[in-house]
């Protein structure tokens, strides 16, 4: 059965995005992951699965991609309304969907 675009954002494109993003508030801003869990509206056990790239593997972003995630990040940081954030995410999954080639 073909998947739709939203069940491959769901299953490859979102863990990908929350792995990249997670990474960034650990590594670069400092942030505990018990904090980046409470941000994201994850457990902790999640965000070191993304930090440990155990989960959210199977796409790798190019820099573009990246850097759009880093400015969400900084959002985040700079305390952005959540509703903001939420378009943000989604503007992403559509930018990425198209072009992904999943490896397993």
């Amino acid at each position: 059965m073909i998947k739709t675009p939203c069940e491959t954002a769901l299953w490859y494109t979102l863990p990908a995005i929350r792995r990249e993003l997670a990474r960034i508030l650990v590594e670069d801003f400092k942030i505990r992951q018990r904090e980046v869990a409470k941000i994201l509206g994850l457990t902790e056990a999640a965000v070191s699965y993304y930090i440990h790239k155990k989960r959210g593997r199977a796409i790798e972003f190019d820099e573009n991609i990246k850097e759009k995630i880093r400015e969400l990040a900084i959002d985040i940081v700079n305390g952005e309304d959540h509703s903001l954030l939420s378009k943000k995410v989604c503007e992403l999954c559509k930018l990425v969907s198209p072009k992904i080639s999943i490896s397993r």
